[in-house]
């Protein structure tokens, strides 16, 4: 009985990323909201902590994925940390300093410099972050040249056309970077979950750190609507506990829903 009050099933969610993109799913098993379960039954509902793993990684590819379409931003960014000016290896004081000078930054210029990073680890250890910015003015960047001195990937990318920036105010207080123009927010926001692995849950489960990290007041989806589909969606992605199927009107995914 407490198992069936916790938990409900097939359940269907409508959800509103923005004005061109919807996204329905099919849950097989639903945790009720507010509803206080023994640590035992969520435990066996759960499975294995393999399990869990992956259904935290799976949660947190959506949330990023939905942080990625629901919000305008305008670069790519990839920050790097100079072991002259920090510790490389020490993701939570490297972060701590970067929010505060963030902040500092935001209020010194008027701004409202909003962000949303993922950390990745290098093959020696040494952390760095890739993700989204929008808010920072293109006057306070520097437009990289190939005849600079940078590494070769990015001359690369120079000569193909594609315009890469720098940010003289974090390289002065923490290393390397580049800022990319986001020409395509689906494509983007669908790359940038490829970031959140195993490896990744594994290494901040040893630091006690976050597997993302962003600024406050983010949008989120809007939930248009919630019930039961009995007809079959065709989902474009299943697993063992969801179906998913995107829209680009919302009219449509609602008439999947039983009345």
């Amino acid at each position: 009985m407490l198992k069936q009050r916790a938990y409900d099933y097939n359940i269907c969610v409508l959800k509103k990323y923005n004005d061109n993109t919807y996204k329905l799913t099919r849950h097989n098993v639903l945790r009720v909201k507010g509803v206080e379960i023994d640590d035992k039954i969520s435990d066996f509902v759960r499975g294995s902590n393999d399990k869990k793993m992956l259904e935290s990684i799976s949660r947190t590819k959506s949330t990023i994925f939905e942080y990625g379409m629901c919000n305008d931003w305008d670069f790519f960014v990839t920050f790097t940390i100079d072991k002259n000016k920090h510790d490389r290896y020490d993701l939570k004081a490297y972060y701590a300093k970067f929010s505060q000078f963030l902040r500092n930054y935001n209020k010194r210029h008027n701004l409202k410099v909003k962000y949303l990073f993922i950390p990745e680890k290098h093959k020696d250890g040494a952390w760095h972050m890739h993700g989204f910015m929008s808010g920072l003015p293109e006057s306070h960047l520097t437009l990289l040249t190939e005849d600079m001195v940078l590494p070769y990937r990015i001359i690369e990318k120079i000569r193909k056309g594609e315009i890469v920036y720098s940010w003289a105010s974090y390289s002065e207080r923490f290393g390397f970077l580049t800022m990319e123009k986001i020409r395509d927010k689906d494509k983007a926001s669908s790359y940038i979950t490829k970031y959140i692995s195993k490896d990744l849950a594994d290494c901040i489960s040893d630091t006690n750190s976050k597997m993302y990290y962003c600024s406050k007041g983010l949008k989120k989806a809007e939930i248009v609507k919630k019930g039961r589909i009995s007809a079959n969606i065709h989902p474009s992605f299943s697993n063992d506990y969801v179906e998913i199927k995107y829209f680009d009107n919302a009219d449509l995914a609602l008439s999947y829903f039983d009345e």
